[in-house]
């Protein structure tokens, strides 16, 4: 369960780390690679537990069943 859940984590990293590369290309294409690997670390810091809880309910929801609103599982319907 939990290496599905690294992962998830790890996939979720990437797209965030790709994100921060290309708002840094568009919006500051003279920024040095030194401060947009700073912030890319800096970000993967501060959002690594809530990165890690959320893929965890990812992972879960992929191959757990849910109960619905009613307290029923979806095969009990």
């Amino acid at each position: 369960f939990y290496f599905g859940a690294m992962y998830v984590s790890y996939g979720m990293g990437v797209a965030i780390a790709l994100c921060i590369w290309a708002a840094f290309a568009v919006l500051a294409p003279e920024a040095a690679p030194f401060w947009i690997i700073g912030t890319v670390a800096a970000v993967m810091l501060l959002t690594g537990p809530y990165l890690f809880a959320l893929s965890r309910i990812i992972w879960a929801n992929l191959f757990l069943a849910g109960r619905g609103p009613g307290g029923k599982l979806p095969e009990e319907e």
